[in-house]
Order: structure tokens, then sequence, then C-alpha cells
């Protein structure tokens, strides 16, 4: 795992999975934390995109399946910095921004598959976009309407706050930079793996180990 660096992750659909970690939606086995950190926080206010190739095990509708792929954990909807989640009603993507007060939501237009890779994730500017990352392509994109604001709380992977919305599911790759991304660049980075330039790297977790089960 490492923070801040520049270059260019070739890391795409074609590849995936060589290296990655399973997550068996259980509380011993089921997540990954990043204590909270303003070096990579407090850039996403202004402008970020977070990128994560996953392998889903089951649909978010199934029985014993949960949803929450990236959160920030918090009291209620309105406290978690911001969040990527899968909803058990239709099998969709969802994001949410917070301020503290309240929050807003969008939802992806595609069903999310399961066994086989897939890249989800969100972008986000202030006061210019917010969208749901969803393969090649963005979805649910509107206009941010409520101003993000750090929350002072972790970040999970597979989890929310590690009490629950645990994913059954491999993760191979998870980046967040500083810069929002454009429809093209997501599909540059979903078929090339190249990040826009210029970009900085906030916080990366490659997951590649490559033995063992921890």
């Amino acid at each position: 795992m490492a923070r801040g660096a520049n270059a260019a992750e070739r890391f795409t659909a074609q590849d995936v999975g060589g290296s990655s970690l399973r997550f068996n939606n259980t509380a011993t086995a089921g997540f990954v934390t990043t204590t909270d950190d303003s070096s990579f926080k407090t850039p996403m206010v202004t402008a970020f995109t977070s990128l994560m190739w996953v392998k889903l095990d089951k649909s978010f509708s199934d029985a014993g399946a949960a949803n929450r792929f990236i959160a920030h954990g918090g009291a209620s909807a309105n406290v978690r910095f911001w969040e990527l989640w899968g909803h058990n009603n239709d099998n969709l993507l969802r994001a949410r921004i917070c301020n503290n007060i309240t929050n807003q939501t969008i939802t992806g237009d595609n069903v999310v598959k399961t066994n086989e890779w897939i890249l989800v994730g969100v972008t986000y500017s202030a006061s210019t976009t917010f969208s749901i990352i969803h393969n090649d392509g963005l979805e649910g994109t509107t206009v941010p309407t409520v101003p993000l604001v750090d929350n002072g709380l972790d970040m999970w992977l597979a989890s929310f706050n590690g009490a629950g919305s645990l994913l059954d599911c491999v993760i191979a790759y998870h980046v967040s930079i500083d810069q929002v991304m454009t429809a093209a660049q997501v599909s540059d980075f979903y078929y090339h793996g190249i990040l826009p330039d210029g970009a900085t790297k906030l916080i990366e977790h490659k997951f590649d180990e490559g033995q063992g089960t921890t």
C-alpha cells in the first residue's frame, strides 16, 4: 500500500485479479480500514476521483450479501463524508456526499454484475460535478448541491465501519486521486490503466502481497 505517488497505474480490466484480496463478508476478514488522515481527505473536499477494481460473489439482493464498497463511518447518513454502495432493492450503485448536516445521493443506471471484474468509483468536484463510475463510463451525473465536509472519521473498504454492510468479494486495486475525471478519462483508465496527466495519488491500495490470506 502506498500514498502520494504520481505515476499512472497500468492496471486494466485485462490484468486485474493477478494480485487481489478476498473479503468473505465476516467481521474477522471483511474489510480494510485506513485511519483518518488530512493528507488524503483534505484535497477531496475540493475535487477527487476514487476507483476500485472489484469482483462480487453475490448481488446485493442475495441473502447474506451486503453493500459498501467505500465508506467513511458516521453516526448517520449526514456525517459520512462520502460513500459508495450497492442497493439491494435494484442492484444499482449509489453514491453519497455529506456535510455533517445533510447529504446528497445519486443512483447509477446499470445493474452491477457478479462474478466478473468491474470498475466502480466516484468522481466529484465542488459545485461542478458528482458522478458514479461504473466500468468505462459515468452514471447518475449531477451538480453537487451539498458541499463535501470531512467528518474526521476513518475510511473503510468493503464495509461500513467494520460493523455491517460487508461485501462478499475480491478487491484487486483501489486508488483516489486529486482530480475529477471525465468520461473519456474513466474510459482511458478502464481500458489502458492510465490516470489523468498531473494527477496525484492521495491514497492507494494495491493488494499486491501475492500470498497469504491476511
